[in-house]
Protein backbone atom coordinates (compact mmCIF):
# COMPACT_ATOMS: atom_id res chain seq x y z
CA UNK A 1 0.00 0.00 0.00
CA UNK A 2 1.53 3.48 -0.69
CA UNK A 3 2.55 5.18 2.31
CA UNK A 4 2.26 9.44 1.66
CA UNK A 5 5.49 11.16 2.22
CA UNK A 6 5.83 13.56 4.65
CA UNK A 7 5.42 17.45 4.80
CA UNK A 8 8.33 19.23 6.22
CA UNK A 9 7.06 22.89 7.01
CA UNK A 10 9.51 26.04 6.62
CA UNK A 11 7.95 28.48 8.78
CA UNK A 12 10.91 31.44 8.32
CA UNK A 13 13.92 31.77 5.69
CA UNK A 14 15.61 33.11 8.37
CA UNK A 15 18.04 31.68 11.10
CA UNK A 16 20.42 32.80 14.69
CA UNK A 17 23.28 30.73 12.54
CA UNK A 18 24.64 30.43 9.14
CA UNK A 19 25.80 27.13 8.80
CA UNK A 20 28.02 26.96 5.60
CA UNK A 21 26.75 23.30 4.66
CA UNK A 22 23.12 25.06 4.40
CA UNK A 23 21.39 26.12 1.90
CA UNK A 24 21.05 30.61 2.01
CA UNK A 25 17.51 29.80 2.76
CA UNK A 26 17.46 26.32 4.40
CA UNK A 27 14.49 24.45 3.49
CA UNK A 28 13.34 26.73 1.01
CA UNK A 29 16.45 26.70 -0.86
CA UNK A 30 15.65 30.08 -2.59
CA UNK A 31 12.76 32.39 -2.38
CA UNK A 32 10.97 32.74 -5.50
CA UNK A 33 7.91 34.73 -4.20
CA UNK A 34 8.12 38.34 -2.80
CA UNK A 35 5.08 36.90 -0.54
CA UNK A 36 5.85 35.22 2.47
CA UNK A 37 2.85 32.39 3.80
CA UNK A 38 1.46 33.72 7.73
CA UNK A 39 0.25 31.78 10.08
CA UNK A 40 -3.43 31.65 8.69
CA UNK A 41 -1.92 30.72 5.05
CA UNK A 42 0.32 27.83 6.69
CA UNK A 43 -2.84 26.65 8.63
CA UNK A 44 -5.19 26.36 5.98
CA UNK A 45 -2.29 24.19 3.64
CA UNK A 46 -1.51 21.73 6.55
CA UNK A 47 -5.97 21.54 6.82
CA UNK A 48 -5.85 20.95 2.87
CA UNK A 49 -2.63 18.87 3.34
CA UNK A 50 -3.91 16.41 6.09
CA UNK A 51 -7.36 16.04 3.71
CA UNK A 52 -5.42 15.11 1.35
CA UNK A 53 -3.87 12.19 3.34
CA UNK A 54 -0.93 13.13 4.75
CA UNK A 55 -0.43 12.57 8.11
CA UNK A 56 3.39 12.87 8.99
CA UNK A 57 4.54 16.59 9.95
CA UNK A 58 8.05 18.22 10.14
CA UNK A 59 8.20 22.13 11.42
CA UNK A 60 11.47 23.07 10.06
CA UNK A 61 13.17 26.77 8.63
CA UNK A 62 15.56 28.57 8.68
CA UNK A 63 15.08 27.80 12.50
CA UNK A 64 11.89 28.13 13.57
CA UNK A 65 12.11 29.05 17.10
CA UNK A 66 12.98 32.03 15.47
CA UNK A 67 9.40 32.15 14.34
CA UNK A 68 7.94 31.48 17.43
CA UNK A 69 4.59 33.48 16.39
CA UNK A 70 4.12 30.66 13.43
CA UNK A 71 5.88 27.77 15.17
CA UNK A 72 3.71 27.17 18.20
CA UNK A 73 0.54 28.06 17.27
CA UNK A 74 0.48 25.79 13.86
CA UNK A 75 1.70 22.94 16.44
CA UNK A 76 -1.51 23.59 18.10
CA UNK A 77 -2.89 23.62 15.28
CA UNK A 78 -1.92 20.26 13.43
CA UNK A 79 -2.02 18.00 17.02
CA UNK A 80 -5.78 18.76 16.63
CA UNK A 81 -5.51 16.40 13.39
CA UNK A 82 -6.64 13.24 14.25
CA UNK A 83 -4.19 10.14 13.95
CA UNK A 84 -1.30 11.84 12.79
CA UNK A 85 1.53 9.50 12.45
CA UNK A 86 4.20 12.08 14.01
CA UNK A 87 4.71 16.22 14.53
CA UNK A 88 8.80 16.74 14.77
CA UNK A 89 10.38 19.85 15.12
CA UNK A 90 13.46 20.81 13.38
CA UNK A 91 16.26 23.54 15.48
CA UNK A 92 19.92 24.59 16.12
CA UNK A 93 19.03 24.14 20.08
CA UNK A 94 19.59 27.82 20.58
CA UNK A 95 17.02 28.77 21.64
CA UNK A 96 15.36 25.74 23.39
CA UNK A 97 15.90 27.41 27.01
CA UNK A 98 14.00 30.55 25.84
CA UNK A 99 10.75 28.82 24.60
CA UNK A 100 10.83 25.93 27.05
CA UNK A 101 7.52 26.58 28.34
CA UNK A 102 5.88 26.72 24.75
CA UNK A 103 7.84 23.69 24.09
CA UNK A 104 6.50 21.54 26.77
CA UNK A 105 3.50 22.34 26.15
CA UNK A 106 3.72 21.64 22.13
CA UNK A 107 3.54 17.91 22.16
CA UNK A 108 5.86 17.46 19.93
CA UNK A 109 6.45 13.54 18.64
CA UNK A 110 10.34 13.97 19.15
CA UNK A 111 13.04 16.97 18.95
CA UNK A 112 15.74 16.54 15.90
CA UNK A 113 18.42 18.94 17.85
CA UNK A 114 22.17 19.74 15.87
CA UNK A 115 25.26 19.12 17.72
CA UNK A 116 28.03 18.59 15.26
CA UNK A 117 30.52 19.64 17.84
CA UNK A 118 31.73 20.23 20.98
CA UNK A 119 34.50 22.69 20.32
CA UNK A 120 34.30 26.34 20.47
CA UNK A 121 36.78 27.12 17.13
CA UNK A 122 34.81 24.29 15.03
CA UNK A 123 31.14 25.79 16.14
CA UNK A 124 32.61 28.97 14.74
CA UNK A 125 33.74 27.68 11.92
CA UNK A 126 30.83 25.85 10.89
CA UNK A 127 28.38 28.53 12.15
CA UNK A 128 29.91 31.79 11.18
CA UNK A 129 28.61 32.81 14.52
CA UNK A 130 30.02 33.25 18.43
CA UNK A 131 29.56 29.82 19.89
CA UNK A 132 26.52 28.55 21.37
CA UNK A 133 27.58 25.16 22.44
CA UNK A 134 26.48 25.23 26.10
CA UNK A 135 23.17 27.12 24.91
CA UNK A 136 22.72 23.59 22.90
CA UNK A 137 23.75 20.84 25.69
CA UNK A 138 21.65 22.96 28.26
CA UNK A 139 18.69 22.94 25.58
CA UNK A 140 19.38 19.36 25.42
CA UNK A 141 19.13 18.60 28.86
CA UNK A 142 15.82 20.65 29.19
CA UNK A 143 14.32 18.49 26.95
CA UNK A 144 15.75 15.49 28.61
CA UNK A 145 14.06 16.68 31.83
CA UNK A 146 10.83 17.25 30.12
CA UNK A 147 11.36 13.83 28.58
CA UNK A 148 10.54 14.77 25.22
CA UNK A 149 12.09 12.15 22.79
CA UNK A 150 15.12 13.66 21.20
CA UNK A 151 17.40 12.66 18.22
CA UNK A 152 20.78 14.70 17.76
CA UNK A 153 21.76 15.73 14.35
CA UNK A 154 24.97 14.95 13.19
CA UNK A 155 26.74 16.15 9.82
CA UNK A 156 30.27 14.98 9.74
CA UNK A 157 33.10 16.60 7.64
CA UNK A 158 36.74 16.71 7.88
CA UNK A 159 36.00 19.94 10.60
CA UNK A 160 34.29 17.72 13.25
CA UNK A 161 36.31 14.03 12.64
CA UNK A 162 38.35 13.64 15.08
CA UNK A 163 34.92 14.51 17.76
CA UNK A 164 33.16 11.57 16.34
CA UNK A 165 34.20 9.24 19.11
CA UNK A 166 33.62 12.19 21.81
CA UNK A 167 30.27 13.09 20.34
CA UNK A 168 29.16 9.98 20.05
CA UNK A 169 30.04 9.60 23.64
CA UNK A 170 27.88 12.17 24.82
CA UNK A 171 25.09 10.31 23.12
CA UNK A 172 25.70 6.93 24.60
CA UNK A 173 26.33 8.63 28.06
CA UNK A 174 22.84 10.64 27.57
CA UNK A 175 21.14 7.45 26.00
CA UNK A 176 20.28 9.94 23.20
CA UNK A 177 19.05 8.70 19.25
CA UNK A 178 21.84 9.67 16.89
CA UNK A 179 21.38 10.78 12.61
CA UNK A 180 24.38 10.92 10.59
CA UNK A 181 24.63 12.92 7.94
CA UNK A 182 27.39 13.13 5.01
CA UNK A 183 27.93 16.52 3.89
CA UNK A 184 25.54 17.68 1.01
CA UNK A 185 26.39 20.11 -1.31
CA UNK A 186 24.16 22.59 -2.44
CA UNK A 187 24.93 25.23 -4.92
CA UNK A 188 23.43 28.20 -2.78
CA UNK A 189 25.10 27.60 0.61
CA UNK A 190 25.64 30.00 3.35
CA UNK A 191 29.17 29.10 2.53
CA UNK A 192 29.41 29.20 -1.20
CA UNK A 193 29.01 25.63 -1.14
CA UNK A 194 32.12 24.32 -3.41
CA UNK A 195 34.74 25.22 -1.74
CA UNK A 196 33.29 24.49 1.79
CA UNK A 197 32.28 20.86 0.78
CA UNK A 198 35.63 20.03 -1.62
CA UNK A 199 37.32 21.37 1.59
CA UNK A 200 35.55 19.00 3.97
CA UNK A 201 33.16 16.33 2.21
CA UNK A 202 34.21 12.78 3.93
CA UNK A 203 32.83 9.65 2.70
CA UNK A 204 30.86 8.21 6.02
CA UNK A 205 32.15 4.57 5.13
CA UNK A 206 35.92 5.89 5.78
CA UNK A 207 34.37 7.26 9.12
CA UNK A 208 32.48 4.34 10.52
CA UNK A 209 34.79 1.94 9.66
CA UNK A 210 33.65 -1.24 12.34
CA UNK A 211 31.77 -3.39 10.65
CA UNK A 212 29.91 -0.62 8.86
CA UNK A 213 28.64 -2.98 5.63
CA UNK A 214 26.82 -5.18 8.29
CA UNK A 215 24.90 -2.67 9.60
CA UNK A 216 21.13 -3.12 9.19
CA UNK A 217 19.89 -1.21 5.87
CA UNK A 218 16.74 0.39 6.85
CA UNK A 219 14.40 2.29 4.39
CA UNK A 220 13.35 6.13 4.94
CA UNK A 221 9.57 7.01 6.12
CA UNK A 222 7.81 6.32 2.70
CA UNK A 223 10.28 4.59 1.47
CA UNK A 224 11.47 7.57 -0.15
CA UNK A 225 14.98 9.14 0.11
CA UNK A 226 17.92 7.69 0.83
CA UNK A 227 17.92 3.75 2.77
CA UNK A 228 20.46 4.40 5.84
CA UNK A 229 22.77 2.42 7.94
CA UNK A 230 21.00 2.01 11.71
CA UNK A 231 22.63 0.55 14.37
CA UNK A 232 21.60 0.29 18.19
CA UNK A 233 25.01 0.60 20.56
CA UNK A 234 24.85 -2.03 23.69
CA UNK A 235 24.19 1.05 25.78
CA UNK A 236 20.87 1.02 23.94
CA UNK A 237 21.38 4.28 21.53
CA UNK A 238 20.50 4.49 18.28
CA UNK A 239 22.09 5.63 15.28
CA UNK A 240 21.00 5.95 12.12
CA UNK A 241 23.44 6.81 9.56
CA UNK A 242 21.92 9.08 5.81
CA UNK A 243 25.13 8.55 3.75
CA UNK A 244 24.31 9.43 0.04
CA UNK A 245 27.22 7.14 -0.94
CA UNK A 246 24.43 4.41 -0.39
CA UNK A 247 21.78 5.86 -2.68
CA UNK A 248 19.61 8.61 -3.71
CA UNK A 249 15.89 8.36 -5.03
CA UNK A 250 15.06 9.23 -8.12
CA UNK A 251 12.29 9.95 -10.67
CA UNK A 252 12.45 10.42 -14.05
CA UNK A 253 12.40 14.10 -14.55
CA UNK A 254 15.29 13.95 -11.96
CA UNK A 255 17.53 13.48 -15.51
CA UNK A 256 16.38 17.11 -17.05
CA UNK A 257 17.30 18.79 -13.34
CA UNK A 258 19.96 20.72 -13.53
CA UNK A 259 21.46 19.19 -10.39
CA UNK A 260 20.85 16.21 -10.74
CA UNK A 261 22.25 13.82 -9.87
CA UNK A 262 22.41 15.31 -6.26
CA UNK A 263 22.85 13.83 -2.95
CA UNK A 264 19.30 14.26 -2.00
CA UNK A 265 17.12 12.96 -4.70
CA UNK A 266 13.56 13.18 -3.14
CA UNK A 267 12.04 11.92 0.12
CA UNK A 268 9.31 14.24 1.38
CA UNK A 269 6.93 17.06 0.07
CA UNK A 270 8.68 20.42 1.50
CA UNK A 271 6.26 23.79 2.04
CA UNK A 272 8.48 26.87 1.46
CA UNK A 273 7.74 29.75 2.95
CA UNK A 274 7.59 31.41 0.26
CA UNK A 275 4.48 29.43 -0.75
CA UNK A 276 5.62 26.78 -2.94
CA UNK A 277 5.71 22.96 -2.71
CA UNK A 278 8.85 21.25 -3.03
CA UNK A 279 10.13 17.42 -3.55
CA UNK A 280 13.55 18.23 -3.26
CA UNK A 281 16.05 20.71 -1.57
CA UNK A 282 17.25 21.86 -4.42
CA UNK A 283 15.62 24.51 -7.04
CA UNK A 284 14.84 20.99 -9.05
CA UNK A 285 10.54 20.82 -9.14
CA UNK A 286 8.14 22.97 -7.01
CA UNK A 287 4.49 23.92 -7.60
CA UNK A 288 3.46 27.28 -6.43
CA UNK A 289 0.52 27.75 -4.35
CA UNK A 290 0.44 31.54 -5.22
CA UNK A 291 -1.72 32.74 -8.37
CA UNK A 292 -0.25 34.96 -10.38
CA UNK A 293 -1.60 38.19 -8.53
CA UNK A 294 0.35 37.15 -5.92
CA UNK A 295 -2.12 35.60 -3.53
CA UNK A 296 -2.70 32.41 -2.20
CA UNK A 297 -4.59 29.62 -4.53
CA UNK A 298 -8.29 28.59 -3.16
CA UNK A 299 -8.88 25.46 -1.59
CA UNK A 300 -9.45 23.45 -4.69
CA UNK A 301 -6.58 24.81 -6.59
CA UNK A 302 -4.41 24.06 -3.31
CA UNK A 303 -6.08 20.80 -3.23
CA UNK A 304 -5.78 20.08 -6.86
CA UNK A 305 -1.73 20.88 -6.29
CA UNK A 306 -1.06 18.58 -3.01
CA UNK A 307 -2.68 15.58 -5.64
CA UNK A 308 -0.44 16.47 -8.34
CA UNK A 309 2.77 16.23 -6.10
CA UNK A 310 0.95 13.08 -4.10
CA UNK A 311 0.57 11.01 -7.54
CA UNK A 312 3.99 11.97 -8.77
CA UNK A 313 5.26 10.48 -5.70
CA UNK A 314 3.23 7.62 -5.86
CA UNK A 315 4.05 6.99 -9.76
CA UNK A 316 7.73 7.53 -8.53
CA UNK A 317 7.64 4.25 -6.81
CA UNK A 318 7.50 2.57 -10.22
CA UNK A 319 9.68 3.98 -11.93
CA UNK A 320 12.75 4.62 -9.44
CA UNK A 321 16.38 4.30 -9.24
CA UNK A 322 19.41 5.18 -6.88
CA UNK A 323 22.78 5.80 -7.92
CA UNK A 324 25.64 3.38 -6.37
CA UNK A 325 27.94 5.71 -5.66
CA UNK A 326 27.78 9.36 -5.82
CA UNK A 327 31.45 11.91 -5.95
CA UNK A 328 31.26 15.18 -6.66
CA UNK A 329 27.20 16.69 -7.70
CA UNK A 330 26.83 18.10 -11.21
CA UNK A 331 27.17 21.52 -11.46
CA UNK A 332 24.66 24.23 -12.55
CA UNK A 333 25.77 25.65 -15.96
Amino acid sequence: MFQNPSLRIAVTEKCNLACQYCPKHGDSYSLKNPKLLDLKSFQEITKIAYGEGIKSFTITGGEPLTKPDITFPLTKHINNFKDINYLKLNTNGVLIKKYAKEIQNANFSEIKVNLNTLNAETFKYITLKEDKTENVLEGIQILKDFKIPIRIQIVIGKFNIKEIVKLLGFCKKDNLDVKIFDLTYYENSKGLDEDFWQKNYIPLEKVLKNDYQKWETKKAFGGFGHSMKTFKTQEGTKILIRDSNISSHYVPFCSTCPFYPCQDGICNIILSVDGRLKICRNDGYDISLFNRNGKLKNKEEVKKSFKDILNLFHKSKEKSRGLDEIHLPKRKH
